[in-house]
């Protein structure tokens, strides 16, 4: 397009000087000399161009990387007094909670090491009764015995565990007082566990 508009030029340029020039008359009239100096013209113009247009792109790609320069320098100003910031804040926070969590970790490590497996407390409280069968209770790992007990659910058993059963030798918490109710759950999980 650019070439084109040139050439135009060129050509309407050498008509108008045509005239006034009187050395070239017939020989620079021809098409074909015409068209040479046309092309001649538009080359030269073509390569002006084309660097001007070269020496704007790298002016440009200069001043895109201060920019990217700039801004990377920003980014990582703002990175160091976050990191900066945040371990400040760690620092401050942990006097503050390591203090109270670790008591409170060793509180439940006391609770969680007295605390009794569903198996400890039926082999120390729950089998004088439950392995032989004494006083009518149901035999430790008898399907048959424990079946309907298990058809009633195990909230059902728990109770009988917990506040015993009215009218037979189960008293409530059996003979393992000092139970807790977890401890005591966890040993009717394991009798029924062992029962089915």
């Amino acid at each position: 397009m650019y070439k084109l508009l040139i050439t135009v030029f060129i050509i309407s340029s050498m008509m108008m000087g045509c005239d006034n020039d009187q050395q070239s008359s017939q020989t620079d009239m021809k098409p074909e000399s015409i068209l040479s100096k046309a092309q001649s013209a538009a080359d030269n113009m073509a390569d002006v161009v084309q660097t001007q247009v070269d020496d704007v792109k790298e002016v440009v790609q200069t001043q895109v990387d201060d920019v990217k320069d700039v801004v990377q320098a920003q980014v990582d100003d703002v990175k160091d007094v976050a990191i900066t910031q945040v371990e400040e804040i760690k620092d401050e926070l942990k006097d503050v909670v390591t203090e109270p969590v670790a008591e409170v970790v060793a509180a439940a490590e006391k609770i969680v090491a007295k605390t009794k497996s569903g198996e400890q407390v039926y082999m120390a409280s729950c089998q004088s009764c439950h392995a032989s069968g004494a006083a009518n209770s149901p035999k430790f790992a008898d399907k048959a015995a424990w079946q309907p007990r298990i058809a009633k659910g195990v909230d059902a058993l728990y109770a009988s565990a917990l506040n015993g059963v009215p009218g037979t030798a189960m008293m409530p918490k059996g003979t393992c007082a000092a139970c807790s109710e977890e401890e005591l759950k966890a040993a009717v999980d394991y009798i029924i566990e062992k029962s089915q």
